[in-house]
């Protein structure tokens, strides 16, 4: 096998994608430059991999040119049409010039048609907590095909909504990154390529979600995609995390995910109290009075057919209650988030409104 030189930026990203380079190919070398891989190569020809691109499962380094075709660059296509070649094998011997190195595209090169990478996209985290679904919903998320180009990473377990938010920004390694619920199971047709200028990076975007206990379709449980940065430094005193990240927010039409929070009673009436408590205390920036009304009588009068729909309708009681005794003290309101306070006010209300009583 031809020795394997990943050219890397020294950056975290690029660090991590070498690390994952190793993981497929564990004699891969790390270099700064090209001319350290031509002249630290000890066979005929060596393989360069530029960083920001993930490798095919498909693909391997066993190739081996036939007769004189050892005298030419050989690339190989990224899934995007427009995307510079990432995994090149070249003659050890053959002098390559700045101007192609910056273009990857030199005189006698040969295309090879196999898709040997995926350009790198924004990060993926999947946030749980103690969720007795989250394994399953994260390995459905691994296998998605709208994940080629991704790496997806998890954060499980960490107190406070605000708190889960920030580790999984310092996790990430892109300018953005997507956050994927631990109830969410992603839509077959959704894709996490998107690509956005910097200009929008001071954006948060949230994708609707399917409601399976009251059929509302918004941004509730939808797939986000956060600034890194604005994300690290969120207020502390936010209710809703999501909309107090930047100034700057924008839903997107499409529908990323059914938000499968019903799979269990305190989850569901977890899910219905938040959200409820949220919406009658009118502490979303820019929230429509009259839209919010609108979603709060869906949650009270949830399917009692729907799985646990006795606890949504439990849970958007008392968040109804909630939000409206409590709009504008901020810092009662911010108890929403804190999820053992969640599981102490759960304990205390279902003794004294029984959830088969909302039937």
């Amino acid at each position: 096998m031809f020795d394997i030189f990943f050219i890397s930026n020294e950056d975290s990203a690029s660090l991590e994608d070498f690390a994952r380079l190793r993981d497929s190919s564990p004699f891969a070398k790390k270099v700064k430059t090209f001319a350290d891989a031509q002249r630290l190569s000890s066979t005929t020809m060596f393989w360069a991999v530029w960083p920001n691109v993930i490798i095919s499962n498909s693909f391997n380094f066993d190739y081996r040119p036939v007769g004189e075709e050892d005298q030419y660059v050989h690339v190989w296509p990224s899934a995007e049409v427009d995307a510079a070649p990432s995994v090149c094998l070249f003659p050890k011997d053959k002098p390559i010039t700045p101007r192609e190195l910056s273009y990857r595209f030199f005189s006698g090169m040969i295309k090879m048609n196999t898709i040997a990478c995926y350009s790198r996209h924004y990060d993926i985290i999947f946030i749980s907590y103690r969720e007795s679904y989250a394994n399953s919903n994260y390995n459905k998320l691994c296998s998605h095909p709208g994940v080629k180009g991704n790496v997806i990473k998890r954060i499980h377990g960490v107190d406070g909504i605000r708190q889960a938010h920030i580790a999984a920004a310092k996790l990430a390694t892109t300018p953005m990154f997507w956050v994927v619920d631990a109830d969410a199971i992603i839509e077959d047709d959704f894709s996490f390529a998107l690509s956005l200028s910097e200009d929008e990076y001071n954006i948060v975007h949230v994708w609707h979600s399917k409601n399976p206990v009251n059929n509302l379709v918004y941004g509730y449980g939808g797939v986000k995609l956060l600034p890194r940065i604005a994300t690290t430094e969120a207020s502390e005193d936010a209710v809703d995390f999501t909309s107090s990240i930047t100034d700057s927010y924008k839903v997107m039409p499409s529908i990323s995910n059914i938000t499968a929070f019903n799979t269990d009673p305190f989850s569901t009436w977890r899910s219905a109290f938040r959200e409820c408590a949220k919406l009658s205390s009118n502490v979303i920036p820019g929230q429509d009075s009259t839209e919010s009304a609108a979603r709060l009588d869906a949650w009270r009068n949830s399917s009692s057919y729907a799985s646990y729909g006795e606890y949504a309708r439990a849970g958007a009681s008392a968040g109804n209650w909630f939000g409206t005794t409590y709009r504008g003290d901020k810092k009662m309101l911010a108890k929403i988030n804190d999820y053992n306070w969640l599981a102490l006010e759960f304990n205390e209300h279902i003794k004294m409104f029984p959830p088969e009583t909302f039937k």
